[in-house]
């Protein structure tokens, strides 16, 4: 079932976090320190009253248009799941259905294949200068990935069963049993009993020795420069022991920063033509 607000939500959390101490929330660097305060207290509502009011009104009203255009068969389809991660038996029965995967899953052969893959990528943007930076901190965190896989444990059923479990506790959490009663809610009264939801979810990667408040407790903005509503900074964060450094675009909305979304598709998008068509790539931006 696709929910374009969660959708939103999701890319706000990946790229909307940071450092823990109280800040100006007219000031740059909220872009990160706002949303990590709400996320490290799991205050999934705060979070989302750190976007723009401009993003706010979307997802809200995106929320109110799925209410009502939502498809018998998506709900349906959504009610069941929902129905299998609210059983008593739900950890057994999605076990049932991951561990035979488990099996197949070689976590070497996918370190060496994201190696090749991510290296590829980090390469092309090695040969444009404005993407120099961003390509050495990919590169890092490829490497970092595919040093992590083969001692992770991905293939581990008992590590499997202890995340699965996680993951019921986080449906569990929200209070609803079904599409009916999840869009009974408002989009506030939703995101505020995420907050329980994501105190489980966080813990679904603990199995794997990724501890996510540990990460974001990691990220912050750094060497912001320039004036007016568009400015350049670096965000950073450690990840697999690396200090990772990727600069970002930011723009003011509303009075608050945010990542220029429209600037960062902009820069990345001769680097994906390249790429996707087997041509020049990141060297003819």
């Amino acid at each position: 079932m696709r929910l374009r607000p969660l959708a939103s939500l999701a890319f706000a959390f990946a790229v909307g976090v940071g450092s823990l101490h109280a800040l100006d929330p007219a000031a740059p660097e909220a872009v990160v320190t706002a949303p990590v305060q709400a996320l490290r207290s799991n205050d999934v509502i705060g979070w989302f009253k750190s976007m723009p009011a401009a993003d706010q009104d979307k997802a809200r009203q995106e929320w109110k248009d799925k209410a009502t255009t939502i498809s018998p068969s998506e709900r349906a389809e959504f009610d069941e799941k929902l129905a299998m991660l609210l059983s008593p038996t739900a950890v057994d029965t999605l076990m049932a259905i991951v561990e035979p995967q488990l099996g197949q899953f070689n976590p070497q052969e996918v370190a060496g294949q994201l190696q090749m893959f991510g290296g590829m990528f980090a390469m092309q943007m090695g040969q444009d200068p404005k993407l120099a930076v961003a390509g050495q901190s990919l590169n890092k965190l490829v490497m970092g990935l595919a040093g992590w896989l083969p001692t992770s444990g991905l293939e581990n059923p008992a590590k499997m069963r202890e995340a699965l479990t996680s993951v019921v506790g986080a449906a569990r959490a929200l209070g609803v049993k079904n599409c009916d009663e999840m869009f009974a809610l408002d989009l506030e009264e939703f995101l505020t009993r995420g907050g329980a939801a994501l105190k489980e979810a966080k813990l679904m990667f603990k199995p794997y020795g990724i501890e996510v408040d540990g990460f974001l407790d990691s990220i912050g903005l750094i060497n912001i420069k320039g004036e007016g509503d568009k400015r350049s900074a670096d965000l950073k964060f450690k990840a697999f022991d690396n200090e990772i450094i990727f600069p970002m675009p930011l723009v003011q909305r509303d009075g608050k920063w945010a990542f220029d979304q429209e600037q960062l598709q902009q820069s990345l998008a001769p680097l994906m033509g390249g790429m996707m068509g087997g041509g020049g790539g990141a060297g003819e931006l």
